[in-house]
């Protein structure tokens, strides 16, 4: 880690318990510039300006009023996103139809401070079979598709607000493992549970079941594109907030170890311990303090979405399926493989026509050669380097292996 990154986690420890600094721990002399643009990279800005506001005669005069301008324009987007949501909730509670806010205003619920929590997206989750309905109602407010409707979530948007609104859970596995969890989410909409942040009430996960939207988030994008420190605050400070409730002694830890992700679940529960400061349960004490060391210097190293690493979604898509068992696909295989689902997210139905999905495949390959000697594309062989750095960190989560 960097001194800015390290001096970062000590900030967040105070801003999980809600604490603000009254005076500069002894030694404290970070570049306070690169200090800020890693908050901002790994998107905490919001409550790394709270932890600091009492501070003004004590930093740098232009680095706080600096700090002070992002905090304020921070602060105006979650206002607009909080205006869409209520937008929506009002519609979807006008058309009688079940839903649940997912991540977002729920997940800041848990917070010390929940205005604190930057927010992105609105993502919701609702039925399938409601999802053209509710299209057209938001469409009326001014939203439209800001791209092609997908499987499994459709991105509705307009100035000031993005609402992602989903068929099914944002990294459900597959298999068996994934008829396990969509039976334990199966009463989502019946444990729903109310909130009110002070703009208007709406429906959200019950804890146990808040508990696996987020395990799951972290676990499909912390392997791909990567999460920030906003993410895993996230998880500190639900931990903090949950972990006496009986729920997971008598639901959530037994379902993890049937699906495999118990030990994922160990390793990121110590590993905010030891950085933020949470909550450290008896059933992840034992996790290995390098591996959680580990995974979070992997977390830093590419940001919220791996914004600050532009290698990281092409090394991501060379990383190998986690669900899949047995031997681990080779270099070589990996990057034979991210070509060829290259082509097939192009043109799918070439999966049943395989001579002519090897002369794409081909020109792929020969365009990208150009491009590369033209400076247009990066080094794959570096990429797939890279992935291979991050899957020895990832194989030690043993995700998906089952107790």
């Amino acid at each position: 880690m960097t001194t800015e990154q390290k001096y970062l986690l000590q900030l967040m420890r105070s801003a999980v318990r809600g604490q603000r600094w009254k005076t500069l721990p002894e030694g404290y002399t970070p570049n306070w510039t690169e200090l800020m643009e890693e908050a901002c990279a790994q998107t905490v800005e919001l409550l790394v300006f709270d932890v600091i506001s009492d501070l003004k005669d004590r930093i740098p005069e232009e680095f706080y009023q600096k700090t002070f301008e992002i905090a304020r324009r921070r602060t105006a987007s979650n206002m607009r996103i909080e205006f869409g949501q209520a937008q929506l909730v009002d519609v979807l509670e006008r058309m009688d139809c079940p839903y649940v806010i997912l991540k977002g205003e729920t997940a800041a619920a848990s917070y010390p401070i929940p205005e604190l929590r930057l927010l992105g997206d609105v993502d919701f989750l609702v039925p399938r079979e409601r999802t053209e309905s509710i299209t057209e109602e938001m469409k009326k407010l001014g939203y439209q598709h800001s791209w092609e409707p997908g499987d499994y979530h459709q991105v509705l948007e307009k100035k000031g607000a993005c609402l992602e609104m989903h068929m099914e859970i944002a990294g459900m596995p597959e298999g068996e493992t994934r008829g396990t969890v969509q039976t334990y989410l199966a009463t989502i909409y019946e444990k729903s549970i109310l909130m009110d942040r002070g703009y208007g009430p709406f429906r959200a996960p019950c804890p146990e079941h808040q508990a696996m939207v987020l395990l799951l988030h972290m676990q499909h994008h912390v392997v791909t594109w990567g999460i920030g420190l906003r993410q895993i605050m996230d998880w500190a400070c639900f931990v903090n907030r949950t972990a006496e409730e009986p729920f997971w002694q008598e639901s959530l830890l037994p379902l993890l170890k049937k699906i495999g992700l118990f030990h994922f679940t160990a390793v990121v529960t110590k590993m905010t311990a030891l950085h933020l400061g949470s909550v450290c349960p008896d059933w992840a004490a034992y996790a290995e303090k390098g591996l959680c060391c580990r995974l979070m210097e992997d977390i830093l190293s590419g940001g919220n979405f791996g914004r600050k690493d532009k290698e990281r979604k092409r090394a991501g898509s060379m990383l190998p399926d986690w669900e899949q068992k047995g031997e681990k696909p080779g270099k070589l295989k990996l990057l034979y493989g991210t070509l060829k689902n290259s082509v097939l997210h192009q043109k799918p139905e070439l999966e049943k026509k395989p001579v002519q999905l090897f002369l794409k495949m081909t020109g792929k390959v020969g365009r990208y050669g150009v491009l590369y000697c033209q400076g247009k594309r990066p080094n794959l062989w570096k990429a797939a380097e890279h992935a291979d750095t991050r899957r020895s960190i990832y194989e030690q989560l043993r995700m998906f292996e089952t107790e």
